[in-house]
């Protein structure tokens, strides 16, 4: 077992594997499995960012609007 530090570990937890994972050793067909799930997950998050973005500058817009009377 081998403890690691995350860059980001806000609670300050210990963290511990059991050994480092060899990536050459999987299968082609599983990692691009692996590859289009992160990129439909990294996808989503930023659709989420753009879509609360718009949301910001309509609320934003409104209030303008609004304080002008």
């Amino acid at each position: 077992m081998q403890e690691v530090q995350p860059k980001e570990n806000p609670l300050g937890l210990k963290v511990f594997i059991n050994g480092i994972p060899d990536l050459t050793v999987i299968p082609k067909e599983k990692a691009e499995s692996i590859l289009a799930a992160l990129e439909l997950e990294i996808s989503k998050y930023y659709e989420t960012l753009s879509t609360e973005a718009m949301c910001a500058e309509r609320i934003k817009s409104h209030d303008q609007k609004w304080r002008k009377g």
